[in-house]
């Protein structure tokens, strides 16, 4: 965890969103996320979206963690957003990308000036990212190269 840390700082520093994720077929990968949210105090803009996903759903069969204790450990941890996703077959991987883009974009609307003070440029500008559509390229990229 050390080697990455200095990388997790610089990529909090200011964000709209945080994302942490845990397989929910090693524990240990669970047992970390308290060291992460350490960091995400420290370091992340305090209103942040928090979101927290368990990966890897699809290897039910060496599950260490089961989803209620995710959903618990989201909800007692102050997350707003808890999903179960899997690359190998997609599951929620769309809706993950989605949740997170419904969720900045109307928290954007609601204040403009949240995100460190800065302006937010209009979501309806031609010039934008389009989050979603770039997540669902993506998907069938790493699907066509990989989960044939």
């Amino acid at each position: 965890m050390d080697d990455h840390k200095y990388l997790f700082k610089v990529v909090l520093v200011g964000n709209a969103g945080v994302v942490l994720a845990y397989d929910v077929s090693c524990q240990p990968t669970f047992d970390c996320i308290n060291e992460w949210i350490n960091e995400i105090e420290q370091y992340a803009n305090k209103k942040a979206l928090r979101i927290l996903v368990g990966t890897k759903v699809d290897k039910e069969e060496e599950r260490e963690v089961p989803t209620h204790i995710g959903e618990s450990f989201a909800a007692a941890n102050n997350f707003d957003y808890f999903v179960e996703t899997s690359a190998a077959s997609s599951e929620n991987v769309e809706i993950l990308f989605q949740e997170v883009a419904t969720r900045l974009a109307s928290e954007m609307r609601k204040d403009e000036t949240r995100y460190n003070g800065n302006k937010a440029r209009s979501l309806n500008n031609e010039n934008g990212i389009n989050l979603v559509g770039r997540a669902q390229q993506h998907i069938r990229s790493a699907q066509s190269n990989c989960c044939g």
